[in-house]
């Protein structure tokens, strides 16, 4: 997705996706903070912001639009839920912020899968299973050894 900005804003957006949205499920809501900085310091101004969901060809799948006041910075979180059709895929999360014909514009990936865990996340899960029952399996042959030891010096110790 290609962002869009004038080359004299007054604005400046900034947007983020919670970790926990970065993976979701058709027909769930994806949820974007959306900071709007007013960059010139003219007091309280309105602005027109459009917020989309776009598929990785950059077709729009979804959109919403709100008139909003901004005066020095304005920190809101938007959600727009998914259809449940929406195809397994990256999208992106585009917000745009029009402002007497200037532009500001920023935009997050995430992806819709069918699945709750993407291939590297499952195996990311599996290598942390296999380490953790490693270490367990030292530490019982640690606490195994631990216990001859102490038998010993007590079987040593009584007369």
């Amino acid at each position: 997705v290609i962002e869009i900005e004038s080359k004299i804003s007054l604005f400046d957006v900034k947007l983020e996706i919670p970790l926990r949205s970065k993976h979701i499920f058709p027909g769930e809501e994806i949820s974007g903070e959306i900071t709007l900085y007013n960059l010139a310091e003219t007091g309280r101004t309105d602005v027109s912001l459009d917020y989309f969901i776009l598929n990785d060809a950059g077709e729009e799948i979804i959109s919403n639009h709100e008139a909003l006041a901004v005066e020095t910075s304005l920190n809101i979180i938007r959600s727009i839920k998914l259809p449940e059709n929406i195809e397994e895929g990256k999208y992106f999360f585009y917000v745009r912020l029009t402002y007497d014909d200037k532009t500001s514009s920023a935009s997050e990936q995430f992806n819709v899968s069918f699945e709750p865990f993407s291939f590297s996340e499952k195996m990311a899960i599996l290598f942390s299973m296999i380490i953790a029952i490693l270490i367990l399996i030292i530490i019982s042959i640690k606490i195994k050894k631990i216990k001859k030891q102490m038998k010993r010096k007590i079987t040593f110790l009584k007369p």
